[in-house]
C-alpha cells in the first residue's frame, strides 16, 4: 500500500481532482522546475511535496514517465 501525504497522490481520485489539489499545492518556482529540468527529456523533483522528476520516452514524447517505471 502507498502511504498517501496528499489528495493528489490517491489514485482513487478522479485525475480532475488530483491535477487540482497538485496545482494549488505548488509555488509558482516549482511550476517551473517541472518544466524541462536538467535535460530537454526530463523535469525536476519536487522533493517538498514527493514528486518525482519524470521524463518522456522518445517513442511515446506525450507520455511522462517516472524513473522507476522506464
Amino acid at each position: 500500500m502507498k502511504n498517501i501525504s496528499y489528495p493528489f497522490q490517491d489514485e482513487n481520485l478522479k485525475l480532475e481532482e488530483r491535477v487540482e489539489d497538485l496545482l494549488g499545492r505548488l509555488t509558482l518556482e516549482e511550476k517551473f522546475r517541472l518544466l524541462p529540468g536538467y535535460h530537454v527529456w526530463w523535469t525536476n523533483a519536487i522533493k517538498r511535496l514527493g514528486v518525482p522528476k519524470m521524463g518522456r520516452s522518445e517513442e511515446h514524447t506525450s507520455e511522462l514517465q517516472s524513473p522507476n517505471t522506464i
